[in-house]
């Protein structure tokens, strides 16, 4: 779409571009499990969870190519209130294990990404778990 990291705010309307040449593998995993995206923002508004607002260190992370500082700041809340927890924690898990700096379900559910800082990793990753999985292979370069 932009072929470059952006944040996007608002309801999709406000898009601030983000400066970095930031390199990196991401494998997506889809499990057999789906979410309802109504659903999901319906559970997210009951829980009252309180917001966390990574933004400005994830920005950071980019900016600076640093994978490690954008690892530690991945979080998504609708981990919080899926069903099948234990299916993505499963899923996140064996990602790590497999050498994924960190690993995190994609926005409402329920694919699952492991971020890879270098190809062979991924590769490798990708291999293995292709026999268990839906597994994609991406290539992320700004």
């Amino acid at each position: 779409m932009y072929k470059k990291a952006v944040l996007v705010e608002g309801i999709g309307d406000i898009i601030t571009k983000i400066d970095t040449n930031f390199k990196y593998y991401v494998l997506v995993i889809k499990p057999k499990i789906s979410c309802s995206t109504r659903k999901m923002y319906e559970k997210l508004d009951e829980s009252k969870l309180e917001k966390r607002n990574v933004s400005k260190s994830i920005i950071k992370a980019l900016e600076e190519n640093n994978i490690n500082l954008l690892s530690k700041n991945l979080y998504n809340s609708f981990e919080e209130v899926i069903e099948n927890k234990d299916i993505i924690e499963k899923i996140k898990n064996e990602l790590v294990q497999n050498g994924a700096k960190a690993s995190l379900m994609t926005g409402s559910g329920s694919s699952v990404y492991g971020i890879f800082e270098n190809k062979e990793k991924a590769k490798t990753a990708y291999n293995k778990l292709r026999k268990k999985y839906e597994i994609y292979f991406c290539n992320v370069c700004n």
